[in-house]
């Protein structure tokens, strides 16, 4: 009995003795995107378990839910007709939360809108805009009940060959189950998963998640902390359609048939991705006024639009930040004295990351930044250190930066590039801006600078890029070439006025 007692106590204290470390992955073209992984774990260990798990458990549900690989469950499901398929519960799960958002958003998340981006698709390549009447038929067809779930016989009958697109809940509910597969691990506190801007959670783990600026994505509009929630934004700032001199929304209304540009980003917090997800979708289609009606209804939704006008509208239960304007609908013009560098001038930097191993490849170590004429450090403003060890090991790598005493100084292993719910941008393409501020926050003169980039890659290659950036009162644009790491980098200083 003593014996039993001791190693009772025992137990309860090494469960409680260890302090759970944060760590950090990051991968590229991941469903398309990039992939950003944080945990809480007891060790390093079981820290890449929970990595190993969640890749893994995307690659399971990819096979499931992709409707671009011909051999996937619903890829294949697509190509019958008329036919009570037997499917997998994964299946059964995506269409009934397909229906349940259907219901919700009042029409305005709809897998059939797939006919509406067929015949968009169609029209960019023969450079002609869809008659009224092209855009009747699609909407009468879209109408039509496209499949009939039979939950006993857990089987889906196709009732019409329509083309159906799940892009807007498909990746959500991948996020959900790869949170519940890392958090199974033994070991772990808590887990975010974050996929191409929609990110959920779990757990015992805190984070300050952004919202992505759709007039520049590198910006912030607000930030604040999150947990056990999550979050998806959808926007119209990364895709689109292009006939003649106009330019389309790649988002559609199922309703109408037509793109739809009033809403230019729409975030959502919800208890999973999977509703985050769709009502980020359903909530760029309705109209701003319906959509917070929508949110306000339900405790468990908050949003957060911008319209086309530039205005921020927020629900009632929408997180608060000292980012945030006061009011719930507010500008986001820049405010500033016309005589300083940062009064709505900046340096915009566009950068991608060569796929040098294909699907799923780990992000290199990698750091932007100014030094002036003295190569004296002035602003860093992108850093990646770290892939899955906390602590200055992998500052090294990067030569240069980590030579200079003022960037040595700048951080304890974190990362500059933050937790962003963002519309899903491309594999590897990244966005940095300098506001003309220092490291410190004070504003720099104008003059010369020379803008960094240093590329170091765990068992690969180091690559070092320089160009000279004259800082001004006339804009200034420019390229770093490219190297085995590094596919392009593009800059492009805008004086005050011409940015915006």
């Amino acid at each position: 009995m003593l014996q039993t007692t001791l190693f009772s106590m025992l137990a309860i204290f090494l469960g409680h003795s260890f302090v759970a470390e944060r760590f950090s992955f990051h991968h590229e073209n991941i469903l398309g995107t990039s992939l950003e992984i944080k945990v809480s774990a007891s060790s390093q260990a079981v820290a890449k378990e929970a990595e190993t798990q969640i890749l893994a458990e995307i690659d399971r549900l990819a096979s499931v839910y992709s409707t671009y690989d011909p051999k996937s469950e619903l890829r294949r499901w697509m190509e019958n007709e008329n036919e009570n398929a037997i499917v997998s519960k994964e299946v059964i799960e995506l269409f009934r939360m397909c229906e349940e958002s259907w219901t919700e958003s009042q029409g305005a998340f709809d897998p059939r809108v797939g006919l509406a981006i067929e015949l968009w698709k169609q029209a960019e390549k023969d450079q002609k805009v869809p008659t009224d009447r092209d855009l009747e038929s699609i909407v009468a067809a879209t109408k039509i009940q496209a499949w009939r779930i039979d939950e006993a016989n857990q089987s889906v009958r196709r009732l019409a060959k329509v083309p159906l697109t799940f892009d807007g809940i498909a990746k959500g509910l991948i996020v959900d189950r790869t949170c519940e597969a890392a958090m199974k691990v033994a070991g772990i506190e808590g887990v975010l998963v974050n996929i191409g801007g929609d990110l959920r959670l779990s757990g015992n783990l805190e984070d300050e998640v952004s919202i992505a600026d759709p007039k520049s994505p590198a910006k912030a509009l607000t930030k604040f902390l999150l947990d056990n929630r999550a979050i998806a934004t959808s926007g119209n700032y990364h895709r689109g359609f292009k006939i003649g001199d106009q330019s389309f929304s790649h988002i559609f209304d199922p309703r109408s048939a037509k793109p739809v540009g009033h809403v230019v980003s729409a975030s959502v917090i919800a208890e999973s991705a999977a509703t985050a997800d769709a009502m980020a979708t359903a909530f760029s289609v309705l109209s701003v006024e319906k959509s917070l009606e929508l949110c306000n209804n339900r405790p468990q939704l908050a949003c957060m639009l911008i319209s086309a006008d530039g205005k921020m509208h927020m629900s009632e239960s929408w997180p608060k930040s000292e980012h945030e304007p006061k009011s719930s609908s507010g500008s986001l013009a820049t405010t500033g004295k016309s005589d300083e560098w940062n009064g709505g001038a900046e340096l915009r930097v566009d950068f991608e990351i060569n796929r040098t191993d294909g699907r799923g490849y780990r992000r290199p170590y990698l750091a932007v930044w100014i030094e002036d004429k003295n190569q004296t450090p002035v602003r860093t403003l992108t850093l990646w250190l770290q892939t899955d060890n906390p602590g200055p090991r992998w500052h090294r790598d990067l030569k240069r930066w980590y030579k200079q005493n003022g960037n040595r100084k700048l951080t304890n292993g974190s990362n500059l590039i933050g937790t962003v719910s963002a519309a899903t941008k491309p594999p590897g393409a990244y966005k940095a801006i300098w506001d003309g501020k220092d490291d410190h926050g004070k504003t720099v003169k104008h003059g010369k600078y020379t803008l960094f980039v240093e590329v170091a890659r765990e068992h690969g290659t180091y690559q070092l890029m320089r160009k000279e950036v004259v800082i001004g009162q006339e804009p200034h644009a420019g390229d770093l070439g490219q190297n085995v790491e590094i596919k392009s980098v593009h800059f492009e200083y805008l004086p005050r006025g011409l940015g915006k």
